[in-house]
């Protein structure tokens, strides 16, 4: 194993920016189209954030996806989405990094429910900027994500019944517990001694084990 360092630059947050109000929780859910969008499964994330908060909750979701123009019909699900439940914000395209920063750094909690995962970028870089992490408990995440630091969700492994991107049918991947997300999501909005917590120790473990110091 290659370890990959993980150091998040001095930024700023700008929740204006991205249009989120100052007295609302904000999740962020990310992925890359060409990334194959069923591994990243950000319609699950979309359908946990509505499990969690069906009423008018001060919450929002932020789902930043690249490379919609390669998939429609997603793009289309996603717009039904956004028209169904005005919360969910989407950003489409791609972001220049320092923006990137800024965003994760305006949000207050990082969704990951992929189904498979090579390392985990996102959900490390969101530790650095000292932000609650919610992602699956399956994976390469979980060389850093655990039950001290992050809110693991459960899963169960099925066997794919289609051939998806390189994943091919037979073969085997993580489906999360879309309940148990939505829990972890309204323990997130409604307590803020938890947020200081996962912020806390997210941060430990970067300087501690994925920083350029810890790894060299």
């Amino acid at each position: 194993r290659v370890p990959l360092c993980v150091e998040a630059p001095d930024v700023v947050a700008d929740r204006r920016r991205f249009g989120l109000q100052d007295d609302e929780v904000a999740f962020l859910a990310m992925c890359d189209v060409l990334s194959v969008p069923e591994r990243k499964n950000p319609l699950g994330a979309a359908e946990a954030f509505r499990r969690a908060f069906p009423g008018g909750e001060r919450v929002r979701l932020l789902l930043k996806i690249g490379n919609l123009e390669y998939q429609p019909d997603l793009k289309a699900r996603l717009a039904v989405l956004v028209r169904e439940d005005p919360r969910i914000t989407l950003l489409d395209g791609y972001l220049a990094r320092p923006v990137l920063w800024t965003l994760m750094a305006s949000v207050d909690s990082f969704v990951s429910l992929h189904r498979a995962e090579g390392f985990g970028l996102g959900m490390a870089e969101a530790m650095a900027c000292g932000k609650a992490v919610i992602a699956t408990g399956w994976s390469g995440n979980v060389d850093f994500t655990r039950i001290d630091n992050a809110l693991l969700v459960d899963y169960r492994i099925i066997e794919l019944q289609r051939d998806t991107g390189p994943y091919r049918r037979g073969q085997h991947w993580a489906e999360p517990d879309l309940d148990m997300a939505a829990q972890h999501m309204r323990d997130v909005a409604t307590m803020p001694a938890l947020r200081e917590r996962l912020r806390v120790r997210g941060l430990a473990t970067v300087a501690e084990e994925l920083s350029p110091a810890a790894q060299a």
